[in-house]
């Protein structure tokens, strides 16, 4: 069942898309972390001014292939909206294949079906991580709770539940510093899903704020 997350006046009045440039569509598997972090990011005055984050949470079975699939079906059913876009984890157990299933399958039927993909390797913390880490970014492999307890240590908190007005000041570091994960995974040749860790959630942050 996927959750819609309502912002402050209703998306769906014809005389509110007349005052945006850009409607995005937000389809996210992670229902506290991700809408935490999104929620602080669509209530900023520069990205209100530019665009409007329709954001939704996918609650029951919310692997990658899920997403796609419903942003697939939202796209055909919608006229008004600029762009869709999935967030999604890969996902690393320690004591076990934690990957979700069909990834390769999942990024294919986006890319087929014009739906911009936002992964994380293992996960969502790893985009957090990189807001408030010092110093070089680290690049050795993570697992999931690696991660998580990373990205705790970092801001101060426990469980999923994060603060995201405090990670707003720093996202175009995290921009500056997953790009570079980027460039190294490319120039040794690492690939998807090797390419532990990363995050290209800054290319839905470019299509949000340029």
């Amino acid at each position: 069942m996927a959750r819609r997350v309502q912002p402050e006046r209703n998306l769906k009045r014809k005389t509110e898309f007349r005052t945006v440039k850009t409607v995005i569509k937000v389809f996210c598997e992670g229902i506290v972390t991700e809408h935490h972090y999104f929620n602080a990011l669509r209530e900023l005055p520069e990205v209100k001014d530019r665009a409007a984050v329709d954001l939704w949470l996918v609650k029951d079975n919310g692997v990658p292939l899920t997403l796609v699939n419903r942003a697939c079906a939202s796209k055909k059913a919608s006229e008004e909206v600029g762009e869709f876009w999935c967030v999604f984890d890969v996902e690393a157990k320690a004591d076990k294949p934690g990957r979700h299933p069909n990834l390769h399958e999942a990024l294919d039927k986006a890319k087929a079906n014009g739906i911009g993909v936002a992964v994380s390797n293992p996960s969502f913390e790893v985009w957090l991580a990189l807001h408030l880490h010092t110093g070089p970014v680290p690049t050795a492999f993570l697992t999931t709770d690696a991660a998580s307890k990373i990205r705790q240590r970092l801001d101060g908190s426990s469980g999923k539940e994060v603060d995201g007005n405090a990670y707003m000041p720093h996202r175009r570091l995290a921009r500056e510093r997953a790009e570079a994960l980027e460039r190294k995974h490319i120039l040794d040749g690492t690939v998807f899903p090797d390419n532990n860790p990363s995050s290209i959630v800054f290319r839905l942050m470019a299509s949000i704020e340029p």
